[in-house]
C-alpha cells in the first residue's frame, strides 16, 4: 500500500473515532425538555357556589387535554364516541341528561375534542359542568 492510502484511512479512521466520543459526549435527555406543564381545573358541580379545583401537571409536549385530565389522577368517567372521548364525570361529579362537561383554554372556549386537542405550555384548561 502506498503512504498517501495509509495516511488517508489513518485519518478517516481517528475522525470516525472523534464523532463517536463525541455523540457519546451529548448530555442525555431525561424526558424533562419533552414536557409542558399546564394546569386543569373543574368547576365541582352546576351552582355558582360550587368550588373550583386545580392541579398543574407535566405532561408530553404533543399531549391533548385529555391526556392532562387522566395525568390530574382525578376519578374520570368517560367514554369512546365517533366523536372522539366524551366525559361524563370528574371525581364523581356526574353530567344528567340536561348537563355536559365542557372545557375552555386560558378562558377561551375549545370547540375540538379533548382528545384530539393538544396542549399549550403554561395554559389553564377549565372543565364546567353546563346546563341546557
Amino acid at each position: 500500500m502506498n503512504k498517501k492510502f495509509m495516511v488517508f484511512v489513518c485519518v478517516a479512521l481517528a475522525a470516525m473515532l472523534a464523532m463517536c466520543v463525541c455523540a457519546g459526549c451529548k448530555k442525555k435527555s431525561d424526558g424533562a425538555a419533552d414536557q409542558v406543564e399546564v394546569t386543569i381545573s373543574y368547576v365541582a358541580g352546576t351552582d355558582q357556589l360550587a368550588p373550583t379545583v386545580s392541579t398543574t401537571v407535566k405532561v408530553a409536549a404533543d399531549a391533548t387535554v385529555y391526556d392532562a385530565l387522566l395525568a390530574t389522577g382525578y376519578e374520570i368517567d368517560a367514554e369512546d364516541t365517533q366523536y372522539g372521548k366524551y366525559v361524563h364525570g370528574i371525581n364523581g361529579v356526574m353530567d344528567s341528561a340536561n348537563t355536559g362537561w365542557v372545557y375552555t383554554e386560558n378562558d377561551n372556549e375549545v370547540m375540538e375534542g379533548a382528545d384530539a386537542h393538544k396542549v399549550v405550555p403554561g395554559a389553564v384548561y377549565l372543565w364546567t359542568l353546563i346546563s341546557w
